[in-house]
């Protein structure tokens, strides 16, 4: 709950005030696709993708990317909302992926105690993040592939509009956040040389 709070309360609001312009364009990109979002998660009329070929045909274009496997709207009581929404959503993944890529690699420094960001690791260290490589990887994966559009354990993204509107944004942030924590565990085991020669 600390690391939360300081998360929160110090390193995002410094990040803010002195990780220059690109932070706040990410932000106001990722608050602008919220928007839009969020309009279409309240007031979208349940046919709108019958009703309008324009946006049935980027929905259906944007498949391969949101509904791999036809699994999207098929939990959800609104599906053609949930299609559009999530269609619209997803542009926010590789604003969230630099975003937070950004955010760990400001967090690096000497006097961190947290394992990922520590700048010298210990051969215990490195073998937990090789072991939980595989399942950042595999829940990125599984967060492409798997979206249904209804319920998670936290959120009734099926039933409630409402909450796909305001919470629906975050399952991609979620899956931009594993695949960071790929990629920064990668990173952190290639530097093994690196930081040796700092020792």
């Amino acid at each position: 709950m600390n690391k939360l709070r300081s998360l929160v309360f110090v390193s995002l609001p410094t990040l803010w005030q002195g990780g220059g312009t690109t932070y706040r364009f990410l932000f106001a990109c990722i608050s602008v696709i919220w928007l839009l979002g969020f309009l279409v998660g309240v007031f979208a009329p349940i046919t709108i993708l019958s009703d309008n070929w324009v946006l049935q045909a980027y929905v259906s274009a944007m498949a391969f990317v949101t509904n791999p496997r036809g699994l999207m709207g098929t939990k959800s009581l609104y599906p053609e909302v949930s299609a559009l929404y999530h269609a619209i959503a997803i542009w926010s993944l590789p604003l969230w992926t630099l975003f937070i890529w950004k955010w760990m690699n400001s967090q690096l420094g000497p006097n961190k105690t947290d394992m990922i960001f520590k700048v010298h690791l210990s051969i215990g260290n490195r073998l937990t993040l090789f072991l939980l490589l595989p399942l950042w990887i595999f829940l990125a994966y599984v967060g492409f592939r798997a979206n249904h559009g209804g319920n998670t354990r936290l959120v009734a993204f099926g039933p409630s509009r409402m909450q796909l509107a305001v919470f629906g944004m975050g399952f991609h942030m979620a899956v931009a956040t594993c695949v960071n924590l790929a990629c920064f565990s990668l990173k952190r085991l290639l530097s093994f040389k690196k930081t040796e020669d700092k020792k």
